[in-house]
């Protein structure tokens, strides 16, 4: 799911110097290519996988028309029904394990919205692909299923898996393939691998899609004036707070000289309360509560 973050845009690169671990260009290249899509697949999960199909572009998935929606990164299906979401990460977010929990549920209630009874729900896979170590454990794949506390062995069986990629972790029980791949995400060269030759030469081919540029331009020039946007909302409420603030310290600054003024004049308490209450509108317990806290010095 892209998400726009103060950092993102600070992160903004040139169109030409994206490479394949922007969301924006894996989205793309993804999008374009199934048969590499299919075989990154088949490489992080170690499974074979026949075909897949496209369930949507950057699938917008939602319950109703008014609930939250999520927009998924690269949402496909293979022959069997199983469906895989693949996230490209790049910063580091601590939310990271409840998003694949709300993902989950809406990749679920969408096989049930389509028909599907929950009996019938197919396997599904969310894969983050990140380009960090989220749980700093030094592992280069993280994957979870349900397991039953007491007896780690038994499988709750609900055919949910989520995966997290680390390419800085250790790769010593990886396929060489895997390795490669990782190696690839930081940036490393690699020549001779057929998969990451096709992967390279997709993302030259990107960059000289005028068609892609005017996307990803138009898209971070709507990044940029929601932040603007955003931003000055959050300059308006902050100035209207402290205007509020300003008042109420105005208000309290005039109560407390009120009631110095008063005791030096050796007015009673009664009294004191009294036109408190009155001149600024105040509770007895409030009028109280002033009187207390400036009479005594």
């Amino acid at each position: 799911m892209t998400e726009l973050t103060v950092e993102a845009l600070y992160r903004e690169k040139p169109y030409h110097e994206l490479t394949f671990t922007d969301n924006f260009m894996f989205c793309k290249i993804m999008e374009k290519n199934p048969e590499l899509c299919r075989q990154m697949l088949e490489i992080i999960l170690e499974i074979k996988i026949d075909r897949i199909v496209f369930v949507g572009r950057e699938e917008t998935l939602g319950v109703t028309p008014e609930g939250k929606s999520v927009r998924l990164d690269v949402y496909v299906s293979d022959e069997n029904g199983t469906v895989y979401d693949i996230e490209m990460q790049a910063s580091n977010s601590p939310n990271l394990p409840k998003r694949t929990r709300y993902y989950q549920g809406m990749i679920d209630l969408n096989m049930i919205e389509k028909g599907m009874d929950y009996s019938d729900l197919k396997k599904s896979f969310i894969i983050f692909i990140c380009m960090f170590d989220f749980f700093g454990k030094g592992e280069s794949v993280y994957t979870f299923t349900n397991q039953c506390r007491e007896l780690p062995g038994l499988e709750l069986g609900d055919d949910t898996v989520k995966v997290f990629l680390n390419p800085h972790g250790d790769t010593g029980r990886l396929s060489e393939d895997m390795r490669t791949f990782l190696r690839y995400l930081k940036g490393e060269s690699e020549n001779g691998n057929e998969f990451i030759g096709k992967l390279e030469k997709e993302v030259e081919l990107a960059r000289s899609s005028e068609e892609w540029k005017v996307e990803y331009m138009t898209l971070m020039m709507e990044y940029r004036e929601r932040y603007k946007e955003g931003k000055e909302a959050g300059i308006r409420q902050g100035i209207e707070q402290g205007i509020e603030q300003g008042i109420e310290q105005g208000i309290e600054q005039g109560i407390e000289a009120f009631v110095l003024d008063n005791v030096e004049d050796g007015v009673s308490r009664d009294k004191v309360l009294l036109k408190l209450q009155k001149r600024f509108r105040l509770s007895e317990e409030k009028a109280a509560y002033y009187y207390n806290k400036f009479s005594v010095r």
